[in-house]
């Protein structure tokens, strides 16, 4: 007897394993929610552009500098000037962290140089 259930529920394992699932798009039905007419009402509208979104932290010429010294790619004075020693030294950062080498500190080039600015930024 005790053979049997096992032989029967091996069966049945085997026959959900084989069978082809439906991709997930397809079992998921769209949510929506209604609310009532009274709540509806008294929900204020709100355009995109009145939405305040957070912008992305710009460093300022001196935190670039002491982020790529604490990183060890300049040597340079930190003096918030972006001269030539300073666009190689983002350059050189750029590569070294497979990054586009443009000379410019855009997003994902601050998000990784960032984590190197630390202490005293000035000289």
């Amino acid at each position: 007897m005790i053979r049997i259930v096992w032989l029967l529920l091996f069966a049945f394992i085997l026959s959900a394993c084989s069978r082809e699932q439906e991709p997930l798009e397809q079992m998921q039905e769209p949510l929506s929610v209604e609310l009532p007419t009274e709540i509806e009402s008294t929900l204020p509208v709100i355009s995109v552009e009145e939405l305040e979104l957070p912008q992305a932290y710009k460093p300022t010429n001196k935190e670039i500098q002491a982020a790529l010294r604490s990183a060890g790619f300049y040597t340079g004075k930190i003096d918030g000037d972006i001269g030539p020693m300073t666009k190689r030294a983002i350059e050189d950062f750029q590569a070294a962290n497979d990054l586009a080498v443009d000379g410019v500190i855009g997003p994902k080039t601050w998000a990784i140089l960032g984590q190197y600015l630390i202490g005293e930024q000035e000289d």
